[in-house]
């Protein structure tokens, strides 16, 4: 198992952040999720949560996998995928809590 760590997405003009743990078996658990006004380097970490198709309107969309992707511009095209990992505790996006757990800076 990894130490937690995090990478950004580039949605809708705002950054978010993920916080994340990498297994051995590559699956993954989601730690945080959170909108991030910082300015994101571009060399960062990037990914992708991948969400379940949705086949009722009542139905939320649900993080089923993490896609990690190697450094590029996030807003105009991301790096090469490098990775995807099944989520060990898949919920709706906004369900995830929503406060920093890694520091910016440690990994």
């Amino acid at each position: 198992m990894s130490d937690p760590t995090w990478a950004f997405d580039y949605k809708i003009s705002t950054y978010w952040t993920t916080e994340y743990q990498l297994h051995d078996d590559s699956t993954a658990t989601i730690l945080a999720h959170y909108r991030d006004g910082r300015r994101c380097p571009e060399l960062m970490g990037q990914l992708r949560c991948g969400l379940s198709e949705v086949t009722h309107l009542d139905m939320p969309r649900t993080v089923i996998e993490l896609k990690l992707y190697a450094p590029g511009h996030m807003v105009h095209n991301r790096g090469d995928l490098v990775s995807t990992h099944k989520v060990r505790n898949p919920a709706h996006v906004f369900s995830y809590p929503n406060t920093p757990i890694v520091k910016v800076g440690e990994e």
